[in-house]
């Protein structure tokens, strides 16, 4: 169909909805929901994986709900233009509650990870986004959510002093992997 509820990164009844196309864009959504599940453990989450962008809009080929559910946030991380994104998903319903994360020309010759941080793609982005979006649905604290989003914002801060003193991204991004367990 071209695409994919992933049950083993899924809960059922998410309060948010995660959703990839790209190989590493896919690796940040993961890494995203591995931390906030370590962060957060009672939020569930669903992740979907796009294989073919024409599944989201031409043909209705899917039941789009089915996928995304019909009222649920979803952070969508995309390896092209977010308006893309914007374009096929505008006749369903409550297009709104759709956060598009893509490419906004924002690079240089730089690391992989900071070329997902620059363009706003990256693991601690879409954590940040998520615990605003929680907040406002009052799912957690905001509270929570203002501690979350200084932290990360913490971490890419480092990152970038990281990058710059060694020419690579540290090791708990390089290394990162999806681990059963969680």
């Amino acid at each position: 169909k071209g695409l994919m509820i992933w049950n083993f990164a899924s809960d059922k009844n998410p309060d948010i909805v995660f959703a990839a196309a790209g190989d590493y864009l896919t690796k940040e959504s993961l890494a995203a929901i591995d931390i906030l599940k370590k962060i957060l453990p009672h939020i569930k989450m669903r992740f979907v994986n796009v294989l073919e962008l024409s599944s989201l809009g031409f043909g209705n080929r899917i039941r789009f709900e089915d996928y995304f559910t019909s009222e649920k946030p979803v952070i969508f991380n995309y390896h092209g233009y977010p308006s893309d994104i914007k374009q096929l998903i505008i006749k369903e319903k409550n297009p709104e509650r759709f956060s598009v994360h893509g490419y906004t020309e924002h690079g240089s010759t730089t690391t992989p990870f900071d070329m997902h941080v620059r363009n706003g793609t990256s693991r601690y982005h879409l954590v940040m986004e998520a615990s605003e979006i929680l907040a406002t649905k009052d799912i957690i604290k905001k509270q929570m959510a203002e501690a979350i989003v200084k932290v990360f914002n913490k971490k890419i801060k480092d990152h970038k002093e990281y990058i710059i003193q060694n020419g690579v991204d540290q090791d708990e991004i390089e290394n990162w992997q999806w681990k059963k367990n969680i």
